[in-house]
């Protein structure tokens, strides 16, 4: 059996740990995981980026697929990071709440002076 510490760090947060155990090896998927969206991508780029007239069912696959791809990014730090403290968590997820903010009211104006 393991012994688990629990250490309050300076900033009031509480992180636990394995006494015996160093920060964890990312896990192999995630590599696997990493080529295969690159491959994906490679694989379906339209030829000309930017279509001229009207745009293909490729250009709309792919770019849904980079809007999918730049979603998923901010998954990654927790990928090569694993034990992250709370208090990062908390900042991390009050910068993507006031993104979400400004991009609804911007888009919200945006719906006005079509409608």
């Amino acid at each position: 059996a393991t012994a688990t510490t629990t250490t309050t760090t300076t900033n009031g947060s509480v992180e636990r740990r394995d006494s015996d155990s160093s920060p964890r090896p990312t896990p192999a998927w995630a590599y696997v995981s990493l080529a295969a969206f690159a491959a994906v991508t490679w694989i379906t780029m339209p030829s000309p980026l930017q279509p001229h007239g009207e745009p293909t069912l490729q250009h709309v696959f792919f770019y849904g697929w980079m809007t999918a791809i730049s979603t998923g990014l901010g998954v990654l730090p927790f990928l090569f990071m694993p034990d992250v403290a709370s208090y990062w968590v908390g900042v991390s997820n009050a910068i993507a709440a006031g993104m979400m903010v400004a991009a609804s009211y911007s888009l919200f104006l945006e719906g006005c002076t079509y409608a």
